[in-house]
């Protein structure tokens, strides 16, 4: 019987949590991206909108400058309202790579490059905003101000991660979209842009930073692990099992590591009454 199965954690609940975290913080100054009040739509009926995803063996695009931010929120670096610790923050990307590495996922890192004509005026008021923003910022504060010196460290940590990166003329949306089409591969990313480009997307709120093995016997038999490199000299964790007894290793048909996160198709948001059609799309 399936117990503590990570895919039992429903969808809806696992986008809410993630869409609760990332708007807790006062870096959304810079997330003001993409179609407004569709990533809360879609947070709100994730069960209808995303479906569980086992994310391995893979090549995955990866949106850059939107990673750098979320990876920033996670890491230890937030404990300090004014920024600056980039050693935490450059260990935690090298430490996510890691992940993604274990999963045998392919990783091709997309930046954005200069700003169009027709946004200097947008990005002048970001810029203000959080120099307002720092203006007011007291010592005790629990909120977030992204330090100057982010994008570089993050590059850097890709280096020393071996993480193949490349920087766009304008913004990498498009670009990023083209690649993981051509490569029939998802996107990761969290830039409600993506919901109405025809991609796989894996909002990167719903990843699970924890890696699980799953062995497999044959359809009805399978137990998940979760891979605890902490604690490499014990036993993993079995999480979840279906079927009689243990998966013998001479009944292992397959055996792999992934993380756990949701996938969101573009179908999903036509839906089956046609009211929408891919062509429409682009008017959001």
């Amino acid at each position: 019987q399936n117990q503590n199965n990570p895919t039992t954690v429903t969808v809806r609940e696992r986008a809410r949590r993630g869409f609760l975290a990332s708007s807790d913080c006062s870096c959304r100054i810079d997330l003001k991206m993409g179609v407004r009040g569709l990533t809360t739509y879609i947070a709100s009926n994730a069960e209808r909108y995303l479906d569980p995803h086992e994310l391995h063996d893979t090549a995955l695009v990866i949106d850059g400058d939107n990673l750098c931010i979320q990876l920033f929120v996670r890491s230890e670096a937030r404990m300090s309202p004014f920024g600056g610790n980039y050693d935490h923050f450059a260990r935690a990307v090298v430490e996510f790579f890691e992940l993604l590495r274990k999963c045998k996922v392919r990783p091709l890192v997309l930046l954005d490059g200069g700003y169009e004509k027709n946004k200097l005026k947008t990005v002048r008021s970001r810029m203000l905003g959080r120099i307002q923003f720092v203006a007011r910022v007291k010592a005790g504060s629990n909120r977030l101000i992204i330090p100057l010196l982010m994008r570089e460290v993050f590059v850097e940590a890709l280096r020393v991660a071996k993480v193949p990166f490349m920087r766009c003329l304008f913004e990498a949306d498009n670009e990023i979209a083209v690649l993981a089409r051509k490569l029939d591969c998802p996107v990761l990313s969290y830039d409600s842009d993506f919901y109405i480009h025809n991609v796989k997307y894996i909002p990167y709120v719903t990843v699970n930073h924890k890696v699980y093995r799953k062995v497999i016997g044959d359809e009805e038999n399978y137990e998940i692990e979760l891979v605890d490199k902490r604690k490499s000299k014990r036993a993993n964790r079995v999480l979840a099992k279906q079927g009689e007894g243990v998966v013998e290793e001479s009944q292992i048909s397959e055996s792999y590591y992934y993380l756990d996160c949701s996938l969101y198709t573009i179908k999903n948001l036509i839906g089956t009454e046609n009211r929408l059609t891919p062509e429409k799309l682009p008017l959001f």
